[in-house]
């Protein structure tokens, strides 16, 4: 009996040790006043509490846009600030909402990033200012940070914590947390309301579901975000398409400002940098078109050297050997102290205090950047003032094809234009053709096309796989036929067809069978189109591979793979330079109104939108209408690279003065 005595005493006992260290018993704050008046100035507040994220003394820029940011979060209105890569615009918008958290300022704050993981990141960091006991922060916030310190990072370890005996209800993942539902003792042992109780921070990526963002509270109230920072919410891939900045800034502009739901104020922070001209952070820093978000842009150089020749002939000559010689700046610097009077002369920075322990200056540093990076990177990254604007869109009008007749007959083909090519869209209706010739500098004249048969349909209404199949065999074989015995002339010489490609998208076993089987001289393969999202020119299989295309062997045989968008922009931008001129495309005759329907079927498509992506060029396309005889000329510019013309010996287009390349409008 005393032995079963002693184990409930001590099953107990140990129940009891639990719970003592489960309930957490926070100390008083070391200074409430001091904390009560830092509270007031978030630059004060920022440097002493979080004082090893910001060593260095604030710029003018710094000190402008955490005024803005303060004001912001107290009068619950937005601000987009471009800041230079490097100069803390991330680490102080973090800063700034932990500050509105703990003040009381903000009930619900939302990291957004350009991606989940960015924002997860951001979240984070924030996280690890809150358990680390060596800041200032810890010393008079112990109602929060001590609960936070005791999880010890073990996010199970919230669900069984207690604060004096009550349920702290804190939330420790890698997507949310909750602080602690605490109150602030004081010296007296009695207990005081504390601003930050159950308050939240959360993260997204700005393409998830902004929207879905609430949280219940005891009583059965829910409460929404009311300040978000959405931090570089753009990369370099969206901010060169039109239609990812256009999404995202209604994804800000609607889903995120309105996440407070109605009635209620809702802050949003946009620390950005511009990468385009008339991307996302170039547009919302424009204060006529959004004035809501009281943009502002800074720049690391507010003033160029009035001597920059001597910066970059003399000074980047000694700068390269340096870099050579691997002697840490020496050469470099020795330079720069002999000639800084003249060197800084002029030249003004944002920010005095950022330059390397190896520079002797920050306008060393900053031009040092410059001389790195070249203009055009510097301008966009370091000068939020970008020099290029995005990849452009443009549009084909079927005039532009129309007004490149050369007055030369059908058929002719000018003496440098060496190469001769064919393609056949296979379809249903018909079989559409086109043939083209081509210089060295991949200058198109095309000088036949058409259509088989020319006045019915090439498969019959109602007609079976097998009597299609048949149809399509049998008309390939008349039309190659055609096209083999006509006669085109070059200075008044026969040329022939050099490489006939056709499209196998359709029906590839009849196509392939028909290309072993026909009797041919002319070199002739399958062909495929991809858009750029499925064109990838690797991978065990490829034989081999030309610009824009490749070779591949697959089940059926070999056939050409090619980039049906990469190819499409060509061919149209051809028709946008001068006929004749490099890289140009041209049509045969004096009547443009006979090269109607080609020219409509030519600009059927429309490019809306094109942005980089991690294999090469993304486009987006609208089409409207047939566009088989484009398909055709497209496949004709594959068939010319295979028998090594290419873009890359273009010169320069000479582009038609009236033209101005523009967005397409669908």
């Amino acid at each position: 009996m005393s032995s079963t005595l002693s184990n409930k005493q001590h099953a107990n006992a140990n129940s009891k040790f639990r719970e003592d260290y489960r309930d957490i018993k926070y100390g008083v704050n070391q200074d409430m006043d001091r904390r009560l008046e830092l509270e007031k100035s978030l630059p004060a507040w920022l440097k002493f509490y979080l004082e090893p994220a910001f060593p260095w003394p604030w710029s003018s820029a710094h000190e402008l846009f955490i005024s803005q940011l303060q004001v912001a979060i107290e009068q619950g209105v937005s601000q987009c600030v471009a800041m230079p890569r490097g100069e803390g615009k991330t680490t102080i918008s973090k800063g700034s909402m932990l500050w509105a958290i703990l003040s009381g300022k903000c009930r619900y704050g939302l990291l957004v990033g350009a991606a989940k993981t960015n924002s997860t990141n951001m979240l984070k960091d924030v996280k690890s200012w809150l358990a680390d006991p060596t800041l200032m922060i810890h010393k008079d916030y112990k109602e929060i940070c001590e609960p936070i310190a005791f999880l010890k990072g073990i996010p199970l370890r919230a669900k069984y914590q207690t604060c004096y005996g009550e349920a702290s209800k804190i939330e420790w993942t890698t997507e949310r947390i909750v602080l602690p539902a605490t109150k602030r003792i004081d010296e007296n042992g009695e207990f005081h309301d504390n601003p930050a109780s159950q308050a939240i921070l959360d993260c997204d990526g700005i393409t998830g579901n902004i929207r879905g963002h609430t949280y219940g509270v005891e009583g059965g109230s829910i409460i929404r975000p009311d300040l978000a920072i959405v931090d570089d919410p753009q990369t370099k891939e969206s901010a060169q398409s039109a239609t990812q900045t256009k999404n995202r800034l209604q994804t800000i502009n609607a889903d995120i400002v309105g996440s407070a739901g109605p009635g209620k104020k809702m802050t949003v922070i946009v620390p950005c940098t511009v990468i385009h001209k008339d991307d996302l952070a170039d547009q919302l820093l424009d204060r006529k078109k959004f004035p809501d978000f009281r943009g502002i842009r800074t720049s690391m150089i507010l003033s160029w050297p009035k001597n920059r020749k001597l910066w970059e002939v003399e000074y980047q000559k000694a700068r390269v050997q340096g870099i050579e010689d691997e002697d840490n700046g020496a050469k470099a610097n020795k330079f720069y102290v002999e000639h800084r009077t003249d060197m800084d002369l002029g030249a003004k920075v944002g920010w005095d205090s950022r330059k390397l322990d190896t520079e002797e200056s920050a306008i060393q540093h900053a031009m040092n950047l410059y001389l790195k990076l070249g203009e055009i990177s510097f301008s966009s990254e370091y000068q939020n003032d970008p020099k290029e604007d995005r990849l452009v869109e443009f549009s084909l009008r079927t005039d532009d094809v129309m007004d490149s007749i050369t007055g030369r007959e059908r058929g002719v083909i000018p003496e440098e234009f060496k190469v001769v090519t064919s393609f056949i869209d296979v379809n249903l209706y018909g079989l559409t053709w086109c043939v083209a010739a081509f210089d060295p500098n991949m200058t198109c004249n095309i000088i036949d096309y058409g259509i088989f048969p020319k006045n019915k349909r090439l498969v019959e209404e109602n007609a079976s796989e097998s009597q299609a199949k048949t149809a399509i065999y049998e008309g390939l074989g008349v039309l190659t036929r055609e096209l083999e015995e006509k006669t085109y002339l070059r200075d008044g010489e026969p040329a022939k067809i050099d490489a006939l490609l056709i499209d196998r998208g359709y029906q590839p076993e009849t196509v392939h069978d028909f290309i072993t089987r026909a009797k041919m001289s002319m070199n002739r393969f399958p062909s495929k189109g991809y858009g750029s999202m499925h064109f990838n020119p690797s991978g065990k299989n490829i034989l081999r591979v030309a610009e824009g295309s490749y070779m591949v062997e697959a089940r059926m045989g070999q056939f050409i793979g090619h980039n049906a968008d990469y190819w499409r922009e060509v061919s149209q931008r051809a028709f946008l330079a001068v006929s004749g001129s490099p890289g140009s495309a041209s049509l045969w005759g004096t009547q443009r109104i006979v090269h109607l329907e080609f020219a409509q079927q030519r600009c059927a498509e429309k490019l809306i939108d094109k942005f980089q992506g991690k294999m090469g060029p993304i486009y987006k396309w609208a089409q409207k209408g047939k566009n088989d005889y484009g398909d055709c000329l497209n496949g004709c510019y594959v068939a010319a690279a295979w028998l090594g013309i290419t873009t890359m010996t273009n010169k320069t287009p000479v582009i038609k003065r009236r033209r101005i390349r523009r967005r397409a409008k669908v």
